[in-house]
């Protein structure tokens, strides 16, 4: 995503193994230029390449919010990108997948608790952006859906 030259990669912590996402250029960017204390926010992204991998950690996430454009369909990708769950309202099924042991994902591995937690997690992270955003659902959405 983001390639330092061998001088700057010297200088910072950083984990090549660690999901990255788009959302997370600037962050790096700010901190590659010097600015601390960025928020620490999941919305906001955050920096690839920190002073300490104490302060790079302080980053690090448990699971990441997902989504694709068009669709009600919502993902939970789980540390390091080892798990993904997948609550699709467009077709109405839920999907767990063990990245690990099937990077391609072909075994669907859902069950109640997996299913449950999924959900539960799905709803907070929409219900974070909702009220970030300040918006007000009018329509049946993902979240009505996914308490059913």
């Amino acid at each position: 995503m983001i390639h330092l030259p061998k001088a700057l990669r010297n200088r910072y912590y950083y984990d090549p193994q660690a999901v990255a996402f788009n959302m997370d250029v600037t962050p790096s960017l700010y901190s590659l230029l010097g600015y601390r204390h960025l928020a620490n926010d999941e919305k906001f992204g955050r920096p690839l390449f920190t002073e300490t991998e104490e302060e790079y950690r302080s980053y690090q996430r448990d699971s990441y919010l997902v989504s694709v454009c068009y669709n009600p369909i919502y993902g939970v990708l789980g540390p390091d990108g080892k798990t993904l769950f997948i609550a699709n309202e467009t077709d109405g099924i839920n999907q767990y997948f063990d990245l690990v042991h099937d990077p391609d994902g072909t075994v669907n591995l859902i069950d109640g608790a997996t299913r449950a937690r999924g959900q539960t997690q799905v709803r907070e992270y929409v219900q974070d952006l909702a009220d970030y955003y300040q918006y007000r659902y009018h329509t049946p959405t993902l979240l009505s859906w996914a308490m059913r």
